[in-house]
């Protein structure tokens, strides 16, 4: 058997319709937080991301005597022996 609705009074009602209204205000301010730029110098789309990586022991340290850094050395070879095209380096995209 279905239980009859209960009629709300006036008050309750109210209470239920200021809920909702200060629900949807904190929606529409956290869709304004989200839309608003933030201050300062914008982020670089192509920027390096840190990964781990292991390597033998050996070759550690034969990178550690060389002048350059680890990532230039191994961004070198890897260019080098994968013949990696030049147009897909975001770094030498001349349209930035």
């Amino acid at each position: 058997m279905i239980k009859p609705i209960k009629k709300l009074s006036d008050a309750e009602i109210q209470q239920l319709n200021s809920g909702v209204s200060s629900t949807l205000k904190k929606i529409i301010e956290l869709e304004k937080t989200e839309n608003i730029k933030s201050a300062g110098r914008p982020k670089k789309e192509n920027k390096k991301i840190p990964i781990g990586l292991k390597l033998s022991p050996w070759l550690n340290e034969w990178m550690n005597r060389q002048p350059e850094s680890k990532a230039n050395l191994i961004e070198k070879a890897l260019i080098e022996y994968y013949q990696i095209p030049k147009h897909l380096n975001p770094d030498n995209n001349p349209e930035t």
